[in-house]
């Protein structure tokens, strides 16, 4: 057994005896401030221990799942997905949405020289989570689609991770079962049907742009934990499917997360695109899901995805880590 090993069993003893990691103590104290890819390791382990034998069943979630749920507990969810800065979710933590995913080691390789700082020069220690909204659902085609989404956790040396999440839209993209048919973004039109309203009143709670995750704290701070004197940020982020016979995806009906589990490593998953603060400034009340393409295009490539593992299925990216969401 090498030095490595011994020293990410002994890593994985401090995680295993803490029984509320994102509580805070001296467990998560210590789990902080290791570096960014022991921290992935630890993450990555914990999941792999949790793996699947069989993928569990999809969850429905419809109108009558958000009417049934009391305020409290939704609002107590949305609190926590703002104010809680920790990997791991709390204890008794129950996902709402987005129960069952897929989840990889990937790394940000940057193509292009930029204004953007922080993480967007690029990162080799990140966790990427690929999940749906809830189960599409063939007889409702207005509610229950297929909506696909993403969850970035990317690790820092000696301090909270830096997360974003994204969609394609809030109504997803009917019942086209293909994961890598749209880009996904930080940033989602208003939606126009009932549940999709009742979601923008529950997140206005505690955001006043609730289609919207910010960027700063991407831009803020480096991989190795040093702050940034003046970050820059970009107002919206794409990860564009890239252009690989790997990523040709059925349409049909089937289980999405079976075309990642045979995914290779090595592969780029999306090419990234993002738009700065001053380029577009539509987004509210004006954003439609048709502005995507012309808002695409007009977005500057700085990077790529890169799968740096396997994906896998397991309870603790199913209910274990947790992404916090940046909102203002």
């Amino acid at each position: 057994m090498n030095l490595k090993s011994i020293f990410l069993i002994f890593v994985l003893s401090i995680v295993n005896s803490a029984s509320a990691f994102a509580a805070s103590g001296t467990q998560a104290e210590a789990y902080e401030h290791f570096d960014a890819c022991t921290k992935q390791e630890i993450l990555w382990q914990k999941s792999m221990d949790s793996k699947y034998d069989e993928l569990p069943p999809l969850s429905s979630f419809g109108f009558l799942d958000v009417l049934s749920m009391g305020s409290s507990a939704i609002f107590n969810f949305i609190d926590n997905k703002v104010v809680l800065n920790s990997d791991f979710a709390p204890k008794n933590w129950e996902k709402k949405i987005h129960k069952r995913a897929v989840m990889a080691k990937v790394k940000f390789v940057p193509v292009s020289q930029h204004k953007y700082t922080g993480l967007f020069k690029g990162f080799d220690c990140a966790l990427l989570r690929l999940s749906l909204t809830f189960k599409p659902d063939p007889n409702d085609k207005n509610n229950n689609t297929f909506a696909p989404g993403f969850a970035l956790k990317i690790l820092r040396d000696g301090m909270p991770s830096a997360n974003v999440s994204g969609l394609y839209t809030l109504g997803g993209q009917g019942l086209d079962y293909n994961f890598m048919l749209n880009p996904l973004s930080n940033i989602v039109p208003v939606g126009n049907s009932r549940g999709q309203k009742i979601i923008h009143w529950i997140f206005s709670r505690v955001s006043k742009y609730p289609e919207e995750l910010r960027l700063e704290d991407i831009s803020s701070y480096t991989v190795a934990g040093e702050s940034i004197k003046s970050p820059i940020a970009p107002r919206q982020i794409f990860l564009v499917p890239a252009n690989s016979t790997d990523l040709d995806f059925s349409s049909s009906k089937h289980d999405f997360r079976e075309d990642f589990l045979s995914l290779k490593k090595g592969i780029t998953l999306y090419k990234v695109k993002v738009l700065g603060k001053t380029e577009k400034t539509k987004f509210y009340g004006n954003y439609k899901k048709d502005d995507i393409k012309s808002y695409l295009e007009e977005s500057e490539e700085i990077g790529e995805i890169v799968l740096d593992s396997e994906f896998l299925a397991s309870k603790f990216s199913d209910t274990g880590i947790f992404f916090r969401h940046e909102a203002k």
